[in-house]
């Protein structure tokens, strides 16, 4: 059976589809004028996605509208290589037109279309962080808030705005709070911890601030002792005022639970 080739432009109104660039997946042709509309039901949008695009540089130009025509709101204009990973309609048209001049071309492009409810995706969720609201509807909002020891990046919530883009990116859970007190544990504590082992702590201590440190051996082997600005042997200390790194080193056999307070 001869090889099919991708018409020069179309009318698609079907839920989801894929547009060829003519020639698909060889070359397309010199001199090329083609039109497609993707038309969705009222009250639904439209979402591309580009799966490949490369056409000649400068030259080969697709152009994607926010509409049924050429007239339509201009969404991008794209050639060479780069390209948006995915577009959304406002409405329910999608128009593209492809020109060519006529010299070089290139294996053109292959594009997913799918009809869309009047939606953000999916923003995600902060790692070390918990999402509010389920809904991503253009309009609604969902917040975020951070496991303890963690803050948010930023506080604002995310609204879904009306072209399907969250208000703001995802905000981190990367900042630690500031505790005044806390428990640093021996891996595997009140287990046995692996052998070989050389772990580090750091607590920050602030401007005209101390810490005090309280070590509570566990009865194995022999008594540990503690490192932070020098070794320590004894089960409880008073750290100068701030600001400084505290850093706790375990070397040693047994086992320890470390507690630190601020002064």
């Amino acid at each position: 059976h001869p090889h099919e080739v991708p018409p020069c432009g179309g009318h698609f109104s079907s839920p989801s589809g894929v547009i060829l660039s003519p020639g698909w997946p060889g070359y397309y042709k010199d001199s090329l004028n083609c039109e497609w509309v993707i038309e969705a039901e009222p009250g639904h949008s439209i979402k591309i996605t580009f799966e490949r695009f490369q056409t000649e540089l400068n030259y080969d130009v697709l152009e994607v509208h926010d509409g049924p025509n050429l007239l339509s709101p201009l969404l991008g204009s794209y050639n060479g290589t780069q390209v948006p990973q995915f577009l959304f309609s406002s409405s329910n048209f999608i128009y593209l037109l492809f020109t060519t001049d006529n010299s070089r071309s290139n294996n053109g492009f292959k594009i997913h279309y799918e009809i869309n409810t009047y939606s953000c995706l999916d923003p995600g969720i902060p790692v070390h962080g918990t999402r509010y609201g389920h809904d991503f509807s253009i309009g609604s909002t969902v917040s975020f808030s951070c496991d303890p020891g963690y803050r948010l990046s930023h506080e604002e919530p995310l609204l879904c705005e009306k072209n399907h883009w969250w208000s703001h990116p995802l905000p981190n859970c990367d900042g630690k709070n500031e505790l005044t007190s806390g428990t640093i544990l021996s891996p595997g504590y009140p287990e046995l911890y692996p052998n070989s082992l050389n772990c580090t702590w750091t607590v920050d201590v602030t401007h005209g601030k101390g810490k005090k440190c309280n070590c509570i051996p566990l009865p194995l082997y022999n008594t540990p002792f503690c490192k932070a600005l020098g070794k320590f042997r004894t089960k409880r200390w008073l750290l100068p005022k701030g600001p400084y790194n505290l850093s706790v080193r375990q070397e040693t056999t047994g086992g320890y639970r470390q507690i630190f307070k601020g002064t």
